[in-house]
């Protein structure tokens, strides 16, 4: 329409008599079918497209791998670093201090800044959510217990008196943790009605802090001998150990410090004691889990690979590669089934258990092969970096005999090995565009040249690859208004439904199901009603109509709304399979992000696919597929109180559950508080052969629940395919020789993006016949909405009335026969008596 205008449209779309009686549909039709196999359009194994395909596959693989390895071996290879730094042999007492410095600054921020959030009121949430106190909180404190055993193992063989080691046991357990309290808490005690309170909870910290010094004080002896004789084991549990006593400590300080709200004349004091205690539990959380994620990486990348290559020798890279294959393939097929937990319907039920369980285990053991055989390539460029050819071999005791001779000079050599992945990583990730290097730019590409080049009449395509740059436009540019009747393109308005990913987001917790929002594009603004707007011309530098259908469609996405799976998602993201895209946030956290056309540093969105933290509080959100929130844009619609919705659910639903009706009503409901209800019991089944159903229904979108009793509802026309074999009119027949070909016609997969000639037509052919029924009473031009209305319910009233003739038909055929089986019967009991 913006190119023909609409009354051009309408003219090549009415019956007419052809100019080529070869050539009898438009143009634009004939191009749509021409390429209905829009990915790889020439198929064959010595296709340029398909060898096209596989090349541009591989390079965006390769690019983003890139980014990616190099930060993962990075991770990697700082346990490894840390196993040497501890296995070094010769005491550098230097560096000890410098790693100490570090370790008390880092603690002494992590310590100022936990006591200034704890009691922060009256701020913006973003300034007490869980990234900006894991940011300013959680983090020093993990770097200052890293570098406090670090500096600990750098001086293993220096004796340190008793004294010395007391005294810093008593800085570190005591005197930090007091100054973070005393920092924030001195100034709020003059204005505390009790003030009572407060000096009980310096004594609390006091008195428990000293029990974790005391503790702290006794592992600093024989047990660290221990550790320190086994590099390994020490790197694995010498952060846990000092996160467990700062644990420790808080713990016996809330309990220590309720003897302080017990003895307070404040009345509110104990729920305020409440909500502290649940900080600090959610703030233990958060250590305990990163407790874990140490454990967890260090045991894989440090003592897996050794251990397995003291059990399988030679072979171990041979049989992990394998493994990690299988498990990937299984993981990539379970994963984008339907069946699975990351395509699991929207109430949470799983239709194929088997596959659920292959794939909890399928997915996590490809992660861990992953990881072994990272750690493996950082440690072979180890070798090459230091000359040492054992140089990570942990012994089967994890004793430090086998590795004497660490030298200083070799920690320093081997330590350019996390610096250059690091390096790497955030090199290429500014010169790799995370949207324009994926699926996402090959799935735009030729979309584009599909379904937009098919109505470019000046089409000019480059005769090397067969695209042309000017079958793409701006989304803005489709609202054009014209004093020509004839060109005038101001209806219909597009409104592009996709979705924004909320993985991480702790908004709401009934969303934790839904982990996305609705996103919307349309002429004039792009965003959604929680994120905001932004103008679609300013947008992503003024986004275009293929990027929007592109996103739309993106159905394969590592972060895939009420569908996401952190390990589908780890591994989607490792294999570059993303559909969506990248895109500047609406809100204010995306004031200097919303023009660019994707973020300028690719490390930090591949981070958030890669671990499941996409939210909508960064300058980015990632988008993908409509379908991840609310697949028939029903939503939006409601939104904007539209009075007429013509609604065509063409999602895969082969046993007729209305998934995607039923999850958008659902949400409808519970976000506007609007009902939509039907007039009867929708009956649609995907494929009857026998008796005749109904291809539509008709329901209420009751706008009054809300807008007041004297708001008009709204009229929702729905239309689903189906084919049944007993309509009174035949289906045409090449469709039910298609039929007959494929039984989930026309339920096919929507994963199946190769349509050839005759499945293209089919579906053409099926969606024309449905609406010829029921519209056969609608005028053929200048109809309205309510005489689209009134046709559909003729039609749905006569088949109604075909189906109450034909069981009353069959009813009477059963009661004759049964009276005349009944009067056979008596005859012959006469006839034997």
């Amino acid at each position: 329409m913006r190119r023909r205008g609409t009354q051009g449209v309408i003219d090549d779309l009415n019956e007419r008599v052809p100019d080529n009686p070869l050539a009898p549909e438009p143009n634009a039709v004939d191009q749509l079918r021409e390429y209905s196999n829009y990915l790889t359009p020439r198929k064959g194994l010595f296709s340029g497209d398909t060898w096209a395909a596989v090349a541009t596959i591989l390079r965006n693989l390769i690019l983003n791998w890139l980014i990616i390895i190099p930060a993962l071996g990075a991770l990697c290879a700082l346990f490894q670093l840390s196993y040497l730094l501890v296995a070094q042999t010769v005491p550098t007492e230097r560096t000890a201090y410098m790693l100490l410095g570090v370790a008390v600054l880092l603690a002494l921020v992590a310590s100022v800044n936990i006591h200034r959030l704890r009691h922060v009121k009256n701020r913006m949430i973003a300034d007490r959510d869980q990234t900006s106190i894991s940011r300013r909180g959680l983090y020093p404190l993990l770097g200052g217990a890293f570098f406090l055993a670090m500096a600990v193992s750098a001086v293993r063989t220096v004796l340190l008196p008793w004294q010395q080691r007391l005294g810093f046991v008593i800085i570190w357990c005591v005197v930090l943790p007091l100054i973070g309290w005393f920092v924030h808490e001195l100034r709020r005690m003059q204005a505390e009605p009790d003030g009572t309170f407060r000096w009980f909870e310096a004594l609390a910290l006091t008195v428990s802090d000293l029990v974790a010094a005391a503790l702290m004080f006794m592992l600093s002896g024989s047990p660290q001998t221990y550790l320190m004789q086994r590099p390994a084991l020490y790197v694995l549990g010498a952060v846990p150990i000092l996160l467990s006593l700062y644990l420790l400590s808080r713990t016996l300080f809330v309990a220590f410090s309720n003897i302080g709200v017990e003895r307070s004349a404040d009345s509110r004091r104990g729920a305020v004691d409440d909500a502290d205690r649940e900080w600090w539990a959610r703030l233990s959380g958060l250590v305990l889990l990163s407790m874990a994620t140490w454990l967890a990486i260090g045991a894989v990348t440090l003592v897996g690979w050794s251990i397995g290559r003291h059990l399988l020798g030679k072979y171990l890279p041979s049989i992990l590669t394998g493994v990690g294959g299988v498990t990937g393939i299984i993981t990539v097929l379970f994963g984008a089934s339907g069946d699975t937990a990351a395509k699991r319907n929207a109430d949470g039920s799983v239709t194929s258990p088997a596959k659920e369980l292959a794939l909890k285990f399928a997915a996590p053991i490809f992660c861990i092969a992953a990881a072994i055989i990272l750690a493996h390539m950082t440690e072979l460029l180890g070798r090459v970096v230091t000359g040492s050819p054992d140089l990570l071999l942990v012994p089967d005791d994890f004793h430090e005999h086998v590795v004497r001779s660490v030298s200083v000079e070799t920690v320093m050599k081997f330590g350019l090995v996390p610096l250059m992945g690091v390096l790497l990583a955030a090199f290429m990730g500014f010169a790799v565009n995370i949207n324009r290097f994926s699926l996402h730019g090959f799935y735009r590409n030729r979309l584009v040249r599909a379904y937009l080049g098919a109505s470019n009449p000046d089409r000019a395509p480059d005769p090397f690859t067969g695209f042309d740059i000017a079958d793409n436009m701006k989304l803005h540019d489709l609202w054009f208004e014209s004093d020509d009747p004839a060109k005038d393109c101001r209806r219909p308005m597009s409104l592009i439904n996709t979705t924004l990913n909320l993985v991480a987001s702790k908004r709401k917790l009934a969303w934790q199901l839904r982990k996305a929002e609705s996103f919307s594009m349309t002429p004039f603004y792009c965003g959604n009603f929680y994120e905001g707007y932004r103008r679609s011309e300013d947008y992503t530098g003024g986004i275009t109509l293929g990027t929007a259908l592109t996103i739309s469609g993106a159905a394969a996405n590592p972060n895939m709304g009420y569908n996401s799976s952190p390990s589908i998602g780890f591994l989607m993201t490792l294999f570059n399979a993303r559909l969506g895209a990248w895109f500047g946030n609406t809100n204010h956290h995306g004031a200097r992000t919303f023009k660019h056309s994707g973020p300028r540093w690719a490390l930090r969105p591949l981070i958030d696919e890669l671990v499941g933290a996409t939210t909508a509080q960064g300058p980015y959100v990632n988008l993908s597929d409509g379908g991840h929130f609310e697949n028939l844009g029903l939503y939006e619609m409601v939104l904007r109180r539209c009075r007429f919705v013509f609604l065509s659910d063409a999602g895969h639903d082969p046993d007729g559950g209305f998934e995607d009706l039923g999850n958008a009503i659902r949400k409808i409901r519970i976000d506007f508080g609007i009902s939509i209800d039907f007039e009867r019991k929708i009956h649609i089944v995907a494929r009857e052969e026998q008796k005749e159903s109904l291809y539509c229904a008709i329901g209420t979108i009751r706008y009054s629940d809300v807008d007041g009793n004297n708001a008009k509802n709204g009229t929702l026309l729905y239309i689903k395919p189906a084919l049944y074999d007993g309509s009174d009119a035949p289906i045409p027949y090449d469709v039910f020789s298609y039929s007959r070909a494929s039984t989930a016609f026309p339920h096919e997969p929507t994963s199946d993006q190769w349509f050839d000639e005759s499945q293209f037509e089919s579906y053409r052919a099926l969606g024309s016949y449905v609406i010829q029924k029921i519209t056969r009473d609608f005028p053929k031009t200048k109809g309205s909405l309510p005489e689209l209305q009134t046709s559909m319910s003729g039609y749905m009233k006569d088949v109604v009335r075909r189906q109450a003739d034909e069981a009353a038909t069959v009813a009477a055929a059963t009661v004759a026969a049964t009276v005349a089986g009944a009067a056979g019967a008596a005859a012959a009991a006469l006839n034997v008596k």
